[in-house]
């Protein structure tokens, strides 16, 4: 009532145009949103096929602690995506300093990461949790890659091009799995 009174609010008939716009931009979007929180969590249960429940215990220590990293990205997005979103052309160059940015601290803190880590780990945690050390090593570099594309998605989804972010969030997925099952075996975590 306020709204309607202090702004001329009136009531609308929805716009089946807009309506259809809507509908195709969320189809569009979707498996990227889906994909990415599956992505997220596929890891964990694929390996548990190949590893004992002691070292699963490691990898989601070490994972948890990695997936602060992209939260980050998801910072950055989030400041970026209505700047990104009111041009018409996206704005390429503040996505790619802010991919950059991304990319840079990532690699900062990656390397801080595996220059300290032996020594902040037994003292977080304790001795016991030594070899998540050796996955935080592994795990970086796929996180990293995680970042650096995660930080591209304001652009594609800003020109209404979500299928990109869903179509490389499908590959990711996908190629994740493959490696976890080739892989998994072969390191022996």
């Amino acid at each position: 009532v306020l709204l309607v009174r202090s702004m001329a609010y009136r009531w609308m008939f929805p716009n089946v145009h807009l309506i259809k716009t809507h509908l195709d931009y969320c189809r569009r979007f979707f498996l990227g949103s889906f994909g990415m929180i599956v992505n997220a969590h596929i890891s964990l249960i694929v390996i548990s096929i190949f590893i004992t429940t002691e070292q699963i215990g490691y990898f989601s220590l070490a994972f948890a602690f990695l997936s602060q990293l992209i939260s980050i990205t998801d910072v950055v997005n989030n400041v970026l995506q209505p700047r990104v979103a009111s041009s018409i052309d996206g704005r390429p160059k503040l996505i790619a300093l802010s991919s950059r940015t991304v990319s840079s601290v990532a690699i900062v803190l990656g390397a801080l990461i595996i220059w300290t880590g032996e020594s902040w780990i037994p003292l977080l945690f304790s001795e016991k949790f030594n070899p998540t050390y050796s996955l935080l090593v592994y795990l970086l570099p796929g996180i990293w890659l995680r970042m650096v594309g995660k930080s591209l998605f304001p652009y594609f989804n800003g020109i209404n091009r979500p299928e990109i972010v869903s179509t490389t969030t499908v590959i990711n997925l996908s190629a994740n799995i493959i490696f976890l099952f080739i892989l998994t075996p072969i390191f022996e975590l």
